[in-house]
């Protein structure tokens, strides 16, 4: 059965059916049963060079749609393959999945189904489709740029948080890879992505050692439990890009000993305001970035508190005066070399920070 058609498998939009071998030819993902509830409900759609999205180390994201439905929207469909997961991963899959079912906020990639298929071994989560691509690469094409458009994206981005928050939900991975466009012609349909970190916190009573090299917080790297103010720090190093056109703390170099470089000056917030790109920055942004990137998390801003700084509440006729188009050639260029590096430097897995944290310490 695996070489025949299936009007469970049809794509949509005229763009004709897809072969549940031209499926496994694609994606590599063998179906064996096609009457299962998944199939019922969706279908992959789209043309062979048109149906994967993406990819992970257990996961494909292939183009899907909704069957016996009016409506023609495409979905991402991410198909996870159950024997490439531990029993460990499988938890952590189902923990993503709950929290994304709890969130109302339109800001966050909404999920609309998930699918345990023992018949094909997979599970299936349909999300929402997001076809405008990364955040960043959506400024670095803009030609005017000022602390006006830096305000209104870091607004979006923010009150998504404190949505989170309120909730007791940390996401534990806010980088520029995981704030997305929904489409490619609205500007302001920004939205969070990747809860795969994501866990509901009481407190500070998370342990886990884990984030993304130049994201991450110090409590974090300090082994301090923690709570959702890690999201905060985070924020503030997003803005620090968003503004000044560089992170606020670059590796330099590549390898364990430039990592360890890099968390040295992480954990002693040892970062600074370079008056080549700073200079024409409003001393309310400034503030409010390093209000944000503060050690101590008791010391922090809130997101709730964050929306309420001077820089938020400040006239659009001041900010506009603070021009960041040079910043924005910057930008530019540390874009260019971080999509260059892609997954190289990604995420860092909880047992290869306790590594670098180890090698730390015994020094």
């Amino acid at each position: 059965m695996g070489g025949c058609t299936s009007s469970s498998a049809a794509g949509g939009g005229g763009k004709g059916p897809v072969e549940f071998s031209t499926i496994e030819q694609v994606a590599g993902i063998k179906v064996v049963d096609h009457s299962t509830p998944f199939f019922k409900k969706y279908a992959f759609a789209g043309a062979a060079n048109e149906l994967l999205l993406g990819e992970g180390g257990f996961s494909k994201v292939l183009r899907g749609r909704r069957i016996n439905n009016e409506k023609t929207e495409e979905l991402a469909v991410k198909c996870i393959d159950m024997a490439k997961i531990s029993k460990t991963e499988k938890q952590d899959l189902m923990r993503e999945v709950e929290i994304l079912q709890s969130l109302t906020t339109d800001k966050v990639v909404r999920i609309y189904d998930f699918f345990d298929d023992e018949e094909n071994r997979m599970s299936w989560m349909v999300m929402e489709l997001m076809t405008g691509g990364e955040l960043f690469d959506r400024i670095v094409k803009k030609q005017y740029y000022t602390e006006v458009e830096a305000r209104a994206t870091a607004s979006t981005i923010i009150d998504c948080i404190e949505h989170l928050h309120e909730q007791g939900i940390a996401h534990r991975d806010l980088k520029p890879e995981n704030l997305l466009m929904k489409s490619e012609t609205n500007d302001n349909d920004l939205k969070l992505a990747d809860f795969g970190f994501a866990v509901k916190c009481n407190g500070r009573d998370q342990t886990a050692q884990l984030g993304t090299p130049g994201y991450v917080a110090p409590e974090i790297l300090e082994e301090k439990a923690y709570g959702t103010q890690v999201d905060m720090w985070s924020c503030g190093v997003i803005l620090f890009v968003m503004i000044g056109g560089y992170p606020p703390f670059p590796q330099e170099g590549s390898g364990q000993q430039a990592t360890q470089a890099m968390f040295k000056k992480i954990k002693k917030g040892e970062y600074e305001f370079d008056e080549r790109w700073w200079s024409e920055v409003s001393p309310e942004a400034k503030d409010l970035i390093s209000k944000l990137m503060t050690v101590d998390p008791d010391k922090r801003l809130t997101a709730r508190a964050a929306l309420r700084h001077p820089w938020f509440l400040a006239e659009p006729d001041y900010l506009v005066k603070h021009h960041l188009e040079k910043n924005l050639d910057e930008l530019k260029r540390w874009n260019a070399r971080r999509k260059l590096k892609g997954a190289v430097n990604t995420v860092i897995a909880a047992n290869r920070i306790k590594n670098v944290l180890a090698s730390m310490n015994s020094v």
